[in-house]
């Protein structure tokens, strides 16, 4: 098993555990802000579900950049 091989294999991981991230975070984010009875109570939450939304959006573009510094050169 290579360099390339391994750097693959943390890239889908880093990739999955940023989908396993960014689905509720952003389903309930979403949910917060759509029922207007509740939108003022729950604001803070939801923007801090938003931030948590756009990291993981990052982590998936960047992931290939991300397993190219965990994973060294031999």
């Amino acid at each position: 098993m290579g360099e390339g091989s391994e750097r693959g294999n943390v890239t889908r991981l880093i990739r999955a555990m940023a989908v396993f991230m960014l689905i509720p975070t952003f389903t309930i984010g979403g949910v917060m802000l759509w029922d207007p009875e509740t939108r003022s109570d729950h604001w803070l939450h939801a923007g801090g579900f938003a931030i948590l939304a756009i990291a993981s959006l990052v982590a998936i573009v960047q992931a290939p950049r991300l397993a190219a510094r965990f994973v060294k050169e031999a």
